[in-house]
């Protein structure tokens, strides 16, 4: 089977749409079908359903799925290690992260691999918040640093905490509540709050549903993209609860201010990695390096 066709597949079970797929694609729609035709003919299986209702994933599609992604990425990870080796390097480690979150480790990162063990080539790529453990569950990425909030994933993981993140208002500048120490939620109510989409950030909205009042929340404004959620802030058409780690990159531009309220949730920035990471060259090496690094991180972080 052409791996080819099995991208093509992944594109079209995001769209469900043949012709939103195929202008993707920058291919035919009758392209796209027949490669599609060609993987059922190939597996003996239908994988997508087709009615007067729309596009459907069969079961045998939903499951092929899982493992198309698993094998797209093994493939392309075959490459990146075969133009590794082209420069010298014994090993390639993929490294998704989340991008205000991570912006206080990367450079020291990738400086402590330069100094240390430049054989090692590190690769990043910024990850939205809900795909990362995705990611690293289907070997897309061999270490993700994130918010580690989710018990369900340290499970499985290793973990070195890099940093303690909490929640905190955001505010412009020039706003009412900047030049206080602190704010209430209840310091908050008449404005416009800026209030995540929990499919976003889901630990962040959970805070809101549970803390903030009625009226507060009847004044808010649904949001899915950090961007735009600081530019409007930054503009003075909202205020919001973030976590703290967003003032590394928008400190200049938006003021930050701790919560007065009781048991606000802190947890730490980690760097995560499967307890069986398979998806390593040098599995034990690669994963003692990373280890290494990251304790020493910590450590300068906390200093």
């Amino acid at each position: 089977m052409r791996i080819h066709y099995i991208r093509e597949f992944l594109v079209l079970t995001e769209t469900l749409n043949y012709t939103e797929a195929a202008k993707r694609l920058h291919i035919t729609q009758p392209a796209l079908s027949k490669h599609v035709d060609a993987m059922e003919k190939i597996l003996g299986v239908r994988l997508l359903a087709r009615s007067s209702a729309g596009v459907r994933l069969t079961a045998e599609g939903e499951g092929f799925r899982k493992d198309a992604v698993r094998i797209v990425s093994e493939y392309d990870y075959a490459l990146e290690k075969i133009e590794a080796r082209k420069r010298r390097s014994s090993t390639v480690v993929r490294i998704g992260y989340l991008r205000d979150a991570a912006r206080r480790v990367l450079l020291p990162l990738h400086a402590w691999f330069k100094k240390y063990h430049p054989d090692v080539e590190l690769r990043f790529l910024s990850v939205e918040y809900m795909r990362l453990s995705e990611d690293l569950r289907t070997r897309q990425a061999d270490v993700i640093i994130t918010m580690d909030d989710d018990p369900s994933l340290r499970a499985e993981c290793e973990t070195v905490p890099l940093y303690d993140d909490t929640f905190v208002a955001a505010v412009a500048p020039w706003h009412r509540l900047a030049q206080r120490d602190s704010v209430k939620l209840a310091d908050l109510e008449g404005e416009r709050l800026l209030v995540p989409s929990r499919h976003v950030w889901p630990n962040i909205r959970s805070f809101f549903d549970s803390r903030c009042s009625a009226d507060l929340l009847a004044n808010s404004r649904r949001m899915s993209d950090v961007d735009t959620l600081f530019f409007l802030i930054e503009s003075g058409q909202g205020v919001a609860v973030v976590t703290s780690h967003n003032r590394y990159v928008y400190g200049g531009k938006v003021k930050f201010l701790p919560l007065d309220e009781p048991d606000v949730p802190t947890f730490p920035v980690s760097a995560l990695w499967l307890k069986e990471s398979n998806g390593f060259e040098g599995t034990a090496r690669a994963i003692e390096l990373m280890r290494r690094a990251c304790e020493r991180i910590r450590r300068d972080l906390a200093d």
